[in-house]
């Protein structure tokens, strides 16, 4: 998906109270987002974004090949989102004092008329009431005032009503096509659909397509996010793949932020009979000393024997701002295999638009900066360096570099 368009993922997710941290796929996505972040593969891309009309978005690019002069690349992006601010109403029944006196009197709305109900009436009649009492007058019984908006018929039993928004039918719409520009006239499409079905579920629907291969593949996804517990059950139809996935939220504490979680993962193929399972652990904290979140992940694959170990401190881990890109610190993330006894360690710094990644086992050095050229220009650079045996000897950093790119980038 495109950054510009991610941009406007979060603004969803954010306005439908989603937390995208507290979901299993998070954990992938956070390592990829830091170690493994793509690099402009172009000698120049320029991309232009824009809101045609009211939560509807588009994005274009084109790109020159730094392998082929002759071929020219593109993409077309569309997005939209719209919510949809329907409630669902929590009635809560409370206990009326006897006493007489004003500040005991409760105020309740009963359930049977709750409908009917002229607000700006009921505001009015309790002003005046209250207005009266105050000034010494005789008050009238509060139910006698209210009698123009509730029924002398209602029974005895009164409810507090407390709306909550459900986000019932708001939805996100996402849709990529690719032009490749060979000559075959290749092109890819991909796709995303959330659609809100209430206030802690959702459906998820990815697709992608390519025009060599002629098939449809998609992934299906119905997610349950609580205060505490996150489920997930999907289904891809390429593979005939059924998966669910579970994370349960412990030790949660307001005061420091600190939390424990605990998930697991499992898969099954029916196509080609390919099994997958992990569970994972992580836990977040903020150091006393320096005030920074702490970050430490475990995640075992006990069929491949996997183990990966992520630890970090960051500032702004779980908080995307996509204005001021203000995530910053510094991770690492260690792979270990059981049976073969292999190991990769990789390290990450990010400021700002600055990113610095480091593959010791493939001896890659990923750099990416972005840097604002105006209110709506921006510029993006990086390249990839291999650092080998002559890495020292080498008389310039060019010689040493096997990809680079740059992307200029307009936003209206």
């Amino acid at each position: 998906m495109d950054s510009f368009l991610e941009d406007i993922l979060y603004l969803y997710e954010r306005d439908t109270n989603w937390d995208e941290s507290f979901t299993y796929n998070y954990i992938i996505k956070t390592t990829n987002d830091l170690l493994r972040f793509n690099i402009p593969s172009s000698f120049f891309k320029l991309s232009i974004s824009a809101e045609n009309s009211k939560n509807n978005f588009c994005n274009f690019d084109f790109s020159k090949s730094l392998y082929n002069n002759d071929r020219l690349q593109g993409n077309i992006s569309y997005g939209n989102y719209n919510i949809v601010d329907k409630y669902d109403f929590t009635y809560l029944k409370k206990q009326i004092n006897s006493n007489k006196d004003l500040s005991s009197k409760l105020v309740k709305i009963n359930k049977d008329i709750r409908k009917s109900i002229d607000i700006n009436e009921y505001i009015k009649n309790f002003s005046k009431y209250y207005s009266d009492f105050v000034n010494g007058k005789n008050a009238k019984n509060i139910t006698h005032v209210l009698s123009s908006v509730l029924d002398s018929n209602t029974n005895n039993e009164q409810y507090e009503i407390i709306p909550i928004k459900n986000y019932r039918n708001s939805q996100f719409a996402y849709a990529k096509m690719l032009f490749t520009g060979d000559a075959n006239n290749r092109t890819i499409t991909n796709g995303m659909l959330i659609r809100q079905l209430s206030l802690n579920t959702r459906f998820m629907m990815k697709f992608h397509s390519d025009s060599n291969f002629k098939t449809l593949n998609s992934t299906s996804y119905f997610q349950y996010q609580g205060k505490k517990t996150f489920m997930e059950l999907a289904y891809n139809t390429n593979e005939t793949l059924l998966g669910v996935r579970a994370m349960k939220r412990f030790l949660s504490n307001g005061i420091d932020k600190s939390s424990f979680k605990v998930g697991f993962e499992i898969w099954h193929g029916f196509k080609n009979f390919t099994p997958h399972s992990s569970i994972t652990f992580q836990y977040d904290t903020i150091s006393t000393q320096h005030l920074k979140p702490l970050n430490f992940t475990m995640n075992i694959n006990p069929l491949l024997g996997h183990i990966v170990l992520t630890f970090g401190m960051w500032e702004n881990l779980h908080y995307y701002d996509p204005v001021n890109r203000k995530r910053s610190g510094m991770f690492s993330h260690l792979f270990f295999n059981l049976y073969s006894l292999k190991s990769n360690l990789n390290i990450g710094y990010q400021y700002k638009n600055l990113k610095i990644a480091c593959n010791f086992n493939d001896r890659l050095l990923r750099l990416k900066h972005g840097i604002k050229i105006s209110q709506n220009f921006t510029l993006s650079l990086g390249g990839i360096f291999v650092f080998n045996d002559d890495f020292i000897n080498q008389k310039s950093l060019i010689d040493n570099l096997v990809q680079y790119g740059f992307e200029l980038k307009y936003i209206s």
